[in-house]
């Protein structure tokens, strides 16, 4: 009798609270309680979150659970849409009307309601398909991750892309960190919520338009089965394979060409082409010696490119990136088009990026991204930069005391094992080293001061050091560390 008393008090003072809470003197803030029951004997709900924000539990009486809404800028709407969470581990999100329902919610734990009345998330063995696009039109989506592991993609339409959401042992969660990768070779991830907007996501990246919407059915309604491992197929018989493709939607990749470096009187180039034809993409060009700046000329023209017109050019390789001014050239005698020409200090991290990366994408202001291969363009890359830059001029050479640990006697030829598994030999005679390393010609350097100790030589841009049974090995930039095999 005590108990069935203390029910009754219990919900006349939350009735008395409920409306309390309904007006506020003012009229610019209000609250409201409401109700929630679950369709479930001996489960109640727990947890009901609006907007992102947990609401406050007011009280409980039974198996209802009242909730409150503030709203510290208006009227409380009736339409809301609230994600609950039942005792029994089960979250289903809902759109309710307050209003209509007289403040008082039944969500459906069991089966999803037939319409109306909230609907109940996928459980755990299931996924949702989602819809993605982002704001650029000028790049396209090629890969998906959920918290950095690769989905698939189900279905493209437009700029959209498909994929399936699946459900953790908890139920479905809105909250997801999403990674994209775009067709410019762009990288991002965004932590979204994938049911907003009836679960249809554009990620914002230029500020651009919002696409239209997809076709209605490119979702398809209701719970998606997850993927399955793959079952264990008998091992194929070798076929033919045809040439592979680029995917669809990624840049095209210029890999049919060689990186080459040459120099002759007092001019260096670097450049990407066909040698056969003369066909080129790339060309770079200093004057040796300069120093300062080289000249890049791409071989790729644009629409509206004329002489002395001026366009952003972006370079992307790894983690580089970088926009840079360009001059439309003299129109060419045989082509009759203007090619951007872009002048780059040999200290600029472009160079550095073309040395160390696999692939540099390009792009002329907002048109399509293509790449070049950087297969082969270390090396060349590294003699160009050293013919360009000004040499150090170099004192006379003076008569040096014997070092306390000379190198190997004068015309004697010793080898030397490198720290990149190389093999070079060193013939030492006087003033001078012949260096020899593998089929390449025999390099003589002469000897000049030093200030780090040890016997320094050079020619050129090429510098060896040498410390009794080790030396410094320097070769167009390239510094390698060699001990007497």
């Amino acid at each position: 009798m005590r108990h069935l008393i203390r029910n009754i008090v219990g919900v006349a003072t939350l009735a008395t609270t409920l409306a309390a809470l309904a007006f506020v003197p003012g009229g610019s803030a209000e609250s409201r309680l409401f109700t929630a029951q679950s369709d479930q004997a001996g489960v109640t709900i727990v947890q009901a979150v609006r907007n992102g924000q947990v609401l406050p539990v007011a009280g409980q009486n039974g198996a209802s659970t009242f909730f409150r809404i503030d709203n510290p800028s208006g009227a409380v709407p009736c339409a809301n849409r609230i994600q609950f969470t039942a005792s029994n581990g089960r979250v289903v999100d809902s759109n309710v009307d307050l209003c209509a329902n007289n403040f008082a919610v039944l969500v459906r734990v069991g089966a999803a309601p037939a319409g109306g009345g909230g609907a109940a998330l996928p459980p755990a063995t299931s996924a949702r398909s989602v819809a993605i696009a982002i704001d650029d039109p000028n790049a396209s989506i090629t890969e998906a991750f959920l918290s950095g592991k690769s989905v698939p993609i189900t279905a493209r339409q437009g700029s959209y892309v498909r994929i399936n959401v699946p459900s953790s042992p908890a139920g479905f969660e809105c909250q997801r960190d999403l990674g994209l990768a775009l067709s410019d070779g762009r990288r991002i991830a965004r932590l979204v919520d994938v049911c907003a907007s009836n679960y249809v996501v554009v990620v914002a990246l230029s500020g651009g338009p919002r696409p239209p919407p997809p076709p209605s059915d490119f979702i398809p309604p209701g719970e998606q089965p997850l993927p399955q491992p793959p079952q264990p197929q008998p091992a194929p018989q070798p076929q033919p394979q045809p040439a592979p493709q680029p995917p669809q939607g990624q840049p095209e990749v210029v890999a049919n060409m060689e990186w080459q470096f040459a120099q002759s009187n007092n001019r260096a180039t670097f450049r990407y082409l066909t040698p056969a034809t003369g066909a080129a993409e790339f060309s770079a060009s200093c004057t040796a010696g300069s120093g300062g700046n080289a000249s890049i000329t791409l071989l790729r023209s644009t629409q509206g490119l004329a002489p002395g017109v001026r366009i952003p050019v972006q370079f992307t390789a790894g983690t580089f990136t970088k926009t840079y001014e360009a001059i439309g050239s003299q129109a060419s005698q045989s082509t009759g088009l203007s090619y951007p020409v872009l002048t780059v200090a040999l200290a600029d991290p472009l160079w550095a990026a073309l040395i160390k990366e696999s692939v540099v994408f390009i792009r002329f202001g907002q048109d399509r991204t293509y790449g070049l291969s950087l297969r082969g363009s270390a090396q060349k890359a590294r003699q160009f930069l050293a013919a360009c830059n000004v040499p150090v001029v170099e004192p006379v050479p003076e008569p040096q005391p014997p070092t306390t640990q000379p190198p190997p006697r004068p015309g004697n030829a010793v080898g030397f094992r490198c720290n990149d598994g190389s093999f070079i030999t060193i013939a030492f005679g006087g003033d001078s080293a012949v260096v020899t390393e593998g089929g390449d010609v025999p390099m003589v350097l002469m000897r000049v001061p030093s200030q780090q100790g040890g016997a320094r030589y050079v020619a050129g841009f090429n510098e060896l050091v040498a410390y009794a049974e080790e030396v410094s090995w320097s070769r167009d930039g390239y510094v390698r560390g060699c001990r007497l095999n």
